[in-house]
């Protein structure tokens, strides 16, 4: 009778929206639908972003809505966000919040090392709960500096799955490939293994959609090239 899709620019190709308006009642052109979607910022992570789709949209003459507050991120993070990547991620954020945590090491050993002290930097002396931080990597955990931690650390840290994501935020620190937290958030974000940010660079939509997880608290470990 209705579909309501989030993360819209996943599904901006013409078969996915073949797929949608043969089981939408009265299909997209006369059935009720609604789309969320950030295709400036988020495209190219799953599939990739075709305008023939967005055109077909567009010519159905649908209600758009522009969202421009932000209600998830720190003053900071906004501003981190907005002049490190050019992206606009809305106005007002939801408070001022502690200053961005940057480090930049040489390998993924050095990497290791500065998220085992970034860790307990957080939850022993900054007050956080485990389950409240989050690390984000491009790469699964068996390839990311994750794998480098002393075993005692790495067994306190859940790789975040389709089911363990039920129970999310869980009781210890989770780890996820940023692919596959989008959409999600968590009080603490730690970004590791990626280049810092430059222009054109093929790690922008990453780097947005990791940073933009955080609700207070944003660690970037970011690894030289």
């Amino acid at each position: 009778d209705a579909v309501i899709v989030d993360e819209g620019q996943d599904i901006f190709d013409m078969a996915s929206l073949d797929c949608l308006d043969s089981v939408l009642n009265g299909g997209l052109s006369d059935g009720r639908w609604c789309i969320f979607h950030d295709i400036n910022n988020q495209s190219g992570l799953f599939g990739k972003f075709d305008h023939e789709a967005m055109d077909y949209l567009a010519s159905i003459q649908p209600v758009q809505v522009p969202l421009r507050t932000n209600c998830r991120n720190t003053h900071i993070i906004l501003d981190k966000v907005q002049k490190s990547l050019g992206a606009d991620m809305g106005t007002r954020g939801a408070g001022a919040g502690p200053k961005i945590r940057e480090m930049i090491s040489a390998s993924k050993e050095e990497s290791a090392k500065l998220l085992a002290i970034e860790l307990v930097e957080l939850i022993d002396h900054g007050g956080l709960s485990p389950g409240d931080v989050t690390i984000l990597s491009p790469y699964p955990v068996g390839d990311s500096c994750v794998a480098l931690l002393p075993e005692k650390i790495r067994h306190e840290i859940v790789t975040l799955d389709e089911y363990s994501l039920r129970n999310f935020p869980s009781a210890k620190t989770s780890f996820a490939e940023i692919a596959n937290f989008k959409g999600l958030e968590n009080e603490a974000i730690i970004v590791t293994d990626l280049p810092p940010p430059t222009k054109g660079s093929q790690y922008l939509a990453m780097h947005y959609v990791a940073m933009s997880r955080a609700r207070s608290v944003l660690s970037l470990i970011q690894r030289e090239t």
